[in-house]
Parts: structure tokens; C-alpha cells; sequence
């Protein structure tokens, strides 16, 4: 009887292959890395605000919302911001207003010195323009600092009186009133100081009737005699934001 010697080969070569150990990918440390969201879930409950879903609510607004409450700030005497924004306060309109704010303050500041060495030279005055470059940072201390921290001030004066306001839902309706300064800051870098006082004054007194009216009826939900303490807190600082902007921005500095 005849041996088939491939045959035999063939049946080594399956032993020899079939004796090696079978290794896991595991085993091998080539097992493909599986994300751990245990860290994310961790920071998300202790420290929600470095989080990104946590901003998101907030700039999920559409052209039309912000649109309808933007023409809301610029009439005061209809008082329902709070109806308007039906409980979703954004971010998204106070962030550009504060920043549109922040340019328009810093260009028609440096215009209005412009315009007003320029008359200065046609009386006969010799002055020589330079643009202020210190605009743009105090200009954004300015507004980022009035349009963050007073209605922190302010929520914490709501809550302490009993209302149940948000942080979030005042720092919406306070950036929308500060939205009716960029015009009246693009107009008053005309060089004359009564109209520059008259448009200031509009925009103080606009803003301090839009917050006072949204204010009022929240406040009349839940305190009647304290709330004149709110209001006038709003009056003062509208008017001291007007005069800062005045002395600083629209000084005629060439008379």
C-alpha cells in the first residue's frame, strides 16, 4: 500500500496550526478603545456652565425671535417682554447686541472727534485728530460688565423680594433694552452736544421704561410696596451707563 506524503504534510500542518493558542484581541491589547462619558456626565452635574449642552437652549433661536423681540425693546409702553419671550430666553440677541454695541460705541466716538477737530480747523483752530484706540477695550469693560453683572444684581434682588425670575430670563430682557443704544450711538457721533444729550436721553429713558414696564408685572405677582426699590435701582443705572457713554465717548474735546 502506498503513503501519500502530501497528504501527511497536510495533516502535520493542520495539527501544528490547530496547537497554537488561540489569543483575543483583548489579550493582545489591540482591542479598539470603547468612550468613557463618565467624565463628561460627572462635569455636566457638578459644573454645568463649562458644558456645552448647557448653552445650546440658549442660541436655538430663530430670525423671527429674536426679530419680534428686538421690535419689543423699542416699544416700552407695551410691557410683554416676559409674554414675548414665553419662557425660552436666548443669548444669542444680548450676545450681538452687547458686541454690535461695543463697535458702534468705539467707531462713532472716534467720529465724532473727527468731526469735531474738523469744525475746530474751520474756525481757525489748529488741532490735530488722533484715533483713540483705548475705545474698544473700555468700551467692552463697559457694556460686558453693565450687561453681565447688573442683571445678576438685579436677579438677586428679584429673588430676594420672592420672584421666581431666572438669571437667564433677566439677562435676556436686559440685553434686548440695551439693544435701542446702537443707533442712537451711530447718530451721536453728530458733533453737537445738545443733540448728542437728547439721543442719550432717549435711549436712557426708552430702556428704563422697558425694563421697568417687564419688571412691574413680574413684580406685582409676588411684592407691591419693594418694587419702587427695583425701579429706581433700574432708573439710576440706565442713567449712569447714559453718562458714561456722554463723558467718555462724546466729549467735545475741541470746542
Amino acid at each position: 500500500m502506498g503513503i501519500n506524503l502530501n497528504s501527511i504534510g497536510q495533516m502535520e500542518g493542520n495539527i501544528i496550526i490547530n496547537d497554537i493558542p488561540h489569543t483575543s484581541a483583548e489579550q493582545q491589547g489591540t482591542a479598539p478603545l470603547v468612550p468613557n462619558n463618565e467624565a463628561g456626565t460627572q462635569l455636566q452635574a457638578m459644573c454645568p456652565l463649562f458644558t456645552f449642552d448647557f448653552y445650546r437652549p440658549l442660541f436655538n433661536v430663530t430670525t423671527a425671535d429674536v426679530r419680534d423681540r428686538l421690535l419689543e425693546s423699542f416699544l416700552p409702553l407695551r410691557s410683554n417682554f416676559f409674554q414675548v419671550m414665553n419662557g425660552k430666553p436666548d443669548l444669542y440677541g444680548p450676545f450681538w447686541v452687547y458686541t454690535s454695541l461695543i463697535f458702534m460705541l468705539a467707531a462713532a466716538g472716534n467720529l465724532s472727534r473727527y468731526l469735531s477737530a474738523h469744525n475746530a480747523e474751520e474756525s481757525g483752530v489748529k488741532v490735530h485728530f488722533k484715533y483713540d484706540f483705548n475705545f474698544v477695550p473700555f468700551a467692552t469693560s463697559v457694556v460686558y460688565g453693565f450687561g453681565f453683572f447688573f442683571p445678576l444684581v438685579l436677579n438677586c434682588l428679584l429673588n430676594i423680594f420672592g420672584s421666581k425670575t431666572r438669571y437667564i430670563d433677566t439677562l435676556c430682557l436686559y440685553g434686548y433694552a440695551t439693544a435701542v443704544f446702537v443707533p442712537v450711538a451711530v447718530l451721536a457721533a453728530i458733533p453737537v452736544s445738545i443733540l448728542e444729550w437728547l439721543l442719550l436721553m432717549y435711549a436712557a429713558v426708552n430702556s428704563s421704561l422697558f425694563l421697568m414696564g417687564s419688571l412691574w408685572s413680574e413684580l406685582s405677582l409676588y411684592v407691591d410696596q419693594k418694587r419702587f426699590v427695583v425701579i429706581t435701582l433700574v432708573g439710576i443705572v440706565q442713567f449712569l451707563f447714559v453718562f458714561i457713554f456722554k463723558l467718555r465717548f462724546f466729549r467735545l474735546i475741541y470746542a
